[in-house]
């Protein structure tokens, strides 16, 4: 009996072979996430009812993520977990509407469902969805065939639906609105990155008074429209998203907060809105419910905001300008401390304009913040440094990324956070150097995360990290001191250092003797070597030899590997994440061969990136599943299409569909008539969706030739790329 199993560590081993032993285990939860070698075949065995299987009795939650070949016919017989609440199927490029009229009518308990990215679902298959009346969670982010009619079928769901994603559906428009405002009991909706809906159909949102979690990034949203929203929602309003969208006011928008007396917001997120400035801060600040709650603030790249708007806000609050400047060596005369945000735990200032005097006057009044960003902020020194430490004893994260007046002697001042802090970005601060290594060692013994890229360190500085037993992402990148002794103090210490993802790229004298150092960190899981240009083949073998649990590896720029090399690694060792460069012409049919053994490689003219869908990729720069392939590929694939239609048309499928379904279909696949029986919203849905299950087709060449890439043959000779 487990309450969890995951698979996915096992990816490059579990097979549909492996299934089988699953059916006796008694698992609540279970994640085959990865394991592209399971096909359908291997998911209706693990459904079968022909004998008896534990399994199907306790298995409450499901994940399937990135398997290239699920398709429709896996979810023939999901009926047999008639007890599953949770399924998970993510980048699956063949899932199609059928799969949804199967798991409809399997599954009537389901209760979340994530169908992220799986790109050939339509409206027809949301229909289908319309049958699960349990369903409370709803994510459909990255469906782009998904238009605004398409969520009509989810109106029958407003009594359960409490949670609904909708990011990057690029083509719904204001009237999803309209079937969004009738969700009763929603909570958390997502419309970030639809570009098509305006302030008309936003302004419809006011209608869904629980609303508590609202997404809007990257919209066109207006500031008079995210003030009614504000005014209509601040009962239940406790998070809003308001990345990137240009279209806001500063002062409008400070002006609406200040109004709504009741909002009791927790988090805020107005990354890259030029206007936010003192206006909302101030507002913050002004409104009582919102400076009590308020755990979340992100501001960065507001260029807005910087120290007069931090001391103006202070002045809304009627505390000297000067109270907390003794703390952080600027005379004053008021020891008079007052915590504004007592509740704030993560705040990201990167980018802004504030500087080291803000940033510490800021953190005096923040005594709860446990994630700080200050990344590219002027004049952060030791001054800055100490008084955050001692201000914030609680602080787990801080990035220092691009402050240039952090030293050695800065980290010297962290000494307060030696308990506390987990993780430490120090990337493109070049005055540290190896004392800042020894100085870390001691100060900040605990840490998971470190980042020292584009610093001072070499050899000599790697030395003092073999210590840091808690140490689990390590970014060298970019420094040229490091070499094979680097490498081999790092594993030196593998009794008690467990590193799992470590970038090297850009450290030009790493080559195969660093190489047979790493072989014997046994946990890494992801290794780059960008730009690793003395690295060849031999160290490659050996690192993949040795390291079983890798699955991602960056090799781009490394000159000496051949595309042979790369096709082995798709295939006998089956990464999840590649990163190559193109060395032939020959390289592209090869790399194309390999793309079989592998969910997520995508081929690029110019270097041929194999990357996995752990990063998010919006749908408008995926290729279709027929891109690429030669005409006599696509004749095949269209008749094996219309084969299967033929098949539908002449069983009619009526043995195994309720109501039964009559579907006669042309030459050219185009639904001609059905049955004259009056059929059920069930039937009506499933048989919709089996007229809609086509075969997406390749982009126009004209498309093609908008989005090619400029490739090194195309630049005159001596051109620097």
């Amino acid at each position: 009996e487990l309450d969890a199993l995951e698979l996915s560590v096992m990816h490059s081993v579990v097979d549909d072979t492996f299934l089988p032993a699953l059916r006796r285990l008694r698992v609540s939860n279970l994640n085959l996430s990865g394991c592209h070698r399971i096909s359908s075949d291997g998911i209706s065995a693990l459904c079968s009812q022909d004998s008896p299987a534990a399994l199907h009795h306790t298995l409450r939650a499901l994940q399937l993520n990135e398997l290239p070949s699920l398709a429709s016919t896996a979810f023939e017989r999901f009926g047999a977990f008639q007890n599953l609440e949770r399924l998970e199927i993510t980048d699956c490029e063949k899932l199609a509407n059928l799969a949804l009229a199967h798991i409809a009518r399997a599954v009537p308990r389901l209760r979340f469902l994530c169908l992220d990215r799986c790109e050939r679902i339509s409206g027809a298959g949301v229909e289908c969805l319309g049958m699960l009346e349990s369903l409370e969670s709803l994510s459909l982010s990255g469906c782009a065939r998904l238009t605004g009619e398409s969520l009509r079928a989810l109106v029958g769901l407003g009594a359960s639906l409490k949670s609904l994603r909708l990011q990057s559906c690029s083509k719904l428009n204001n009237t999803a609105l309209e079937h969004i405002a009738q969700l009763a009991a929603l909570e958390v909706l997502d419309l970030s990155a639809c570009h098509r809906i305006d302030d008309e159909g936003f302004e419809k949102l006011v209608r869904c008074s629980r609303l508590q979690n609202l997404a809007l990034a990257n919209t066109n949203i207006s500031s008079p429209c995210v003030s009614s929203l504000l005014r209509a929602l601040q009962g239940t309003l406790s998070s809003i998203n308001l990345t990137r969208c240009t279209n806001l006011q500063g002062s409008e928008l400070g002006a609406a907060l200040r109004s709504c007396r009741r909002l009791r917001l927790r988090v805020a997120r107005f990354r890259g809105v030029p206007a936010i400035g003192v206006g909302v801060l101030g507002a913050f600040e002004a409104v009582d419910s919102i400076r009590s709650t308020l755990e979340v603030l992100d501001v960065s790249d507001c260029r807005g905001i910087d120290d007069d708007a931090v001391l103006q806000m202070l002045c809304f609050a009627d505390i000297p300008a000067d109270s907390g400047d003794e703390a952080i060596g600027i005379p004053g005369s008021s020891s008079h401390q007052m915590h504004l945000f007592e509740s704030l735990c993560e705040l990201n200032l990167k980018g802004t304009g504030v500087t080291g005097r803000g940033i510490g006057v800021f953190s005096l009044h923040t005594p709860a913040l446990e994630h700080l960003d200050v990344s590219n902020c002027l004049r952060v020194n030791s001054d800055c440094i100490d008084t955050i430490a001692q201000s914030c004893p609680r602080l787990k994260s801080l990035c220092l990324s691009g402050c240039t007046e952090i030293t050695n002697g800065s980290l010297d001042s962290l000494a307060p956070l030696s308990q506390t802090l987990v993780k430490l970005d120090l990337e493109a601060c070049p005055q540290v150097s190896n004392s800042g290594m020894r100085a870390l060692a001691r100060t900040a013994p605990n840490l998971d995360t470190l980042s020292v890229a584009f610093t001072s360190v070499s050899d000599a500085g790697i030395v003092f990290l073999s210590g840091m037993r808690s140490l689990r992402v390590l970014s060298l990148k970019g420094l040229v001191g490091v070499t094979w002794n680097g490498m081999r103090s790092l594993s030196s210490g593998t009794s008690r250092l467990r590193i799992e993802n470590l970038n090297l790229s850009g450290c030009r004298n790493i080559c195969d003797l660093a190489c047979g150092a790493i072989e014997a960190l046994s946990g890494l899981t992801r290794l780059s070597l960008h730009n690793c240009v003395d690295v060849s083949e031999a160290g490659v073998r050996g690192v993949m030899a040795s390291l079983r649990r890798l699955d991602s590896l960056n090799l781009r720029g490394c000159s000496r590997i051949s595309e042979s090399l790369l096709c082995e690694l798709l295939e006998a060792h089956a990464l999840k994440v590649l990163g190559c460069d193109h060395a032939a012409t020959g390289a592209v049919r090869e790399l194309k061969d390999a793309r079989k053994y592998h969910p997520t490689c995508g081929l690029s003219s110019s270097a041929y990136a194999i990357g996995g869908a752990s990063s998010y990729r919006s749908p408008s720069i995926r290729s279709p599943a027929l891109v690429g392939r030669d005409s006599t590929e696509l004749q095949e694939a269209l008749l094996q299409h219309q084969l299967f239609l033929d098949v539908i048309h002449s069983h009619h499928v009526t043995s195994s569909l309720p109501g039964g379904i009559v579907s006669s279909t042309s030459s050219t696949g185009a639904s001609a008539s059905t049955s004259n029986t009056t059929l059920s919203p069930v039937t009506s849905s499933l048989a919709i969706a089996l007229q809609s299950d086509s075969i997406p087709i390749s982009r126009s060449s004209s498309s093609r030739r908008r989005r090619r890439r400029r490739t090194p043959e195309h630049f005159p000779a001596g051109t620097s790329i």
